[in-house]
């Protein structure tokens, strides 16, 4: 899942997804202190490791179970490219929070690294969405952020006492 928060232009008026997501956990956690919510995103999120999402940062704060899939256990996409990645340039790490670029992606981020950009060239992401809880179930093709938020997506939602039994298991 990607939650990216702010860096959209807003001549586009995009609707502030990543925002709405991120207030109704912390309100989730303030009714519910002793509530599990666990939040399993894409790289993308902080560029690729390039610095820290502040969001992301507030939410682990009030409690919320931040991971990140690791990219590396994908498949590589671009032979021509990955190749010369894996052997010259992913050796060397992508230091966090030392970036230079202005992001070319994301406006107002903070900056990215010039490993970071290579690293995206990469090409690899978890585009799997799955939102749940103990009552419902729902897979979507949404991004929940401003970026995405005027594009035509779709979603299954699944009601289901299956859910919880499964939860349990």
């Amino acid at each position: 899942m990607i939650l990216l928060g702010k860096g959209v232009e807003e001549k586009l008026h995009p609707l502030p997804l990543a925002e709405e997501f991120a207030e109704r956990y912390w309100k989730k956690t303030e009714k519910d202190p002793n509530v599990e919510i666990y939040l399993i995103l894409d790289e993308s999120n902080t560029f690729y490791g390039a610095y820290d999402n502040k969001m992301h940062k507030k939410l682990e704060q009030a409690g919320v179970k931040i991971g990140y899939v690791d990219l590396m256990k994908l498949r590589d996409p671009m032979l021509v490219y990955s190749v010369p990645w894996r052997l010259f340039i992913q050796p060397f790490g992508n230091p966090k929070n030392r970036g230079k670029i202005k992001n070319p992606i994301y406006e107002g981020t903070d900056k990215v690294t010039i490993r970071s950009l290579l690293r995206a060239l990469n090409a690899k992401a978890d585009h799997r969405k799955l939102i749940m809880n103990e009552n419902t179930a729902l897979l979507t093709s949404a991004n929940p952020h401003a970026e995405g938020s005027k594009t035509f997506k779709r979603s299954i939602q699944i009601f289901s006492a299956d859910i919880k039994r499964n939860l349990q298991c």
